[in-house]
């Protein structure tokens, strides 16, 4: 209480960030769009890439560990892509969306885990010129990652906590509404 903190001694624990660790990312970023002529505009595939490989490049050991940089380096998929098809027919619109998310680290569990593949799909029914109606399902094959293998003796967990491509899934409608006018 000297130093004028009021409680001090109420304290449990307390955060504070620091710049410990230096990293080198690289990587590529790539879109293609294709909508053929031949099928008048209507029907559009895209593929989208990211490949990026983070390295620690320095570090702090008195404050960071082996551990955080397997998390620096592989908690994030170095590799992530998704094909996508867009068609508009008449009033109606559909999309379906391949994705993979590569390899990555869990450091609840200390594991690698494979990568995976996810399927999106949602359909679109313009109501009106600016209203929309759209009904979809985000991982509909229902795909989720590998299992935890310590997950009911040790953790808790039967998934790894930092899936980036996620396991829950989900349904949805959406009411949309646009407007033509510039602000």
């Amino acid at each position: 209480m000297a130093e004028g903190v009021t409680s001090a001694a109420n304290l449990g624990t307390f955060r504070f960030f620091t710049n410990q660790i230096g990293t080198r990312s690289h990587g590529v970023d790539m879109e293609a769009t294709l909508a053929p002529p031949a099928l008048d505009g209507k029907t559009v595939f895209s593929f989208l890439l990211n490949h990026t490989k983070t390295d620690v490049t320095s570090w702090n050991p008195d404050t960071v560990d082996d551990s955080r940089i397997n998390l620096m380096e592989n908690a994030y998929p170095e590799t992530r892509w998704n094909f996508a098809v867009r068609h508009e027919a008449g009033r109606f619109r559909l999309l379906v969306r391949l994705s993979y998310w590569g390899d990555f680290y869990d450091r609840e569990d200390g594991l690698n885990y494979p990568g995976e593949f996810l399927t999106d799909i949602e359909g679109t029914y313009m109501l009106s010129d600016s209203v929309s109606l759209s009904v979809g399902g985000q991982n509909v094959f229902n795909n989720y990652p590998e299992r935890n293998p310590f997950a009911y003796t040790r953790l808790g967990n039967p998934y790894p906590q930092s899936s980036p491509s996620g396991f829950n899934g989900g349904y949805y409608m959406r009411l949309g509404f646009t407007w033509d006018r510039t602000f």
